[in-house]
């Protein structure tokens, strides 16, 4: 049993991994979720001052 979890696990992250862009697509669409993305990324302090930096020149 523990065999089978291991090898669907292994599946799993290898299909998330080789569709991400699409899974990413998908979930952005929404102007609900891309604004909630946007702010947590910009909660982040090398992202926020590398955007801030590059909006302002």
């Amino acid at each position: 049993m523990k065999r089978l979890k291991r090898i669907l696990l292994v599946f799993g992250i290898f299909f998330i991994y080789s569709n991400r862009y699409k899974i990413m697509n998908v979930c952005l669409k929404s102007k609900w979720m891309r604004e909630k993305f946007i702010q947590l990324t910009m909660q982040i302090p090398l992202i926020g001052r590398k955007f801030l930096q590059g909006a302002f020149k």
